[in-house]
């Protein structure tokens, strides 16, 4: 059960592992791509004059902004279906190796009991070969009291 528990552990610790790796990746990605995409918008901003330039900075800065929580809020829900797969899929794991262990124990019961149907069967018979000896040899039971 403790191996269980202890497999069960790693499996939950790697999944977890394996979406901050792909929420962080892709969130990495996605604010490179933004900050390209400024330092491009910035450039094309250097030709405009200095009023125009601060209203395309704020219209791109917000843009910016909005893209950037879009694929923020894209990512934060494929790591949400990402940890509820691997939660269903640990949860399949779990009830797979708890009715593996069901099975072993009841093969387990059946074995102990059909050993001890037989250690009763033997019992019986031994028991029913002393009564025997002792019905057809009178002068046992004086030795069995000394």
């Amino acid at each position: 059960m403790n191996q269980c528990k202890d497999d069960l552990d790693l499996l939950v610790e790697e999944k977890i592992k394996m979406v901050e790796d792909r929420c962080s990746s892709a969130l990495e990605a996605a604010v490179n791509g933004v900050k390209v995409q400024i330092e491009e918008d910035f450039e094309r901003e250097r030709s405009f004059n200095a009023k125009s330039k601060r209203d395309l900075v704020a219209e791109l800065t917000l843009k910016h902004k909005e893209e950037l929580r879009a694929s923020v809020e894209e990512e934060r829900v494929r790591g949400n279906v990402i940890k509820r797969d691997a939660i269903e899929e640990t949860k399949k794991s779990i009830l797979r190796i708890s009715r593996e262990e069901q099975q072993e124990i009841e093969l387990t019961r059946e074995r102990h009991l059909n050993a001890i149907g037989i250690l009763l069967t033997s019992s019986q018979e031994h028991l029913r070969h002393l009564r025997d000896d002792v019905t057809s040899n009178p002068n046992a039971t004086k030795h069995i009291g000394n």
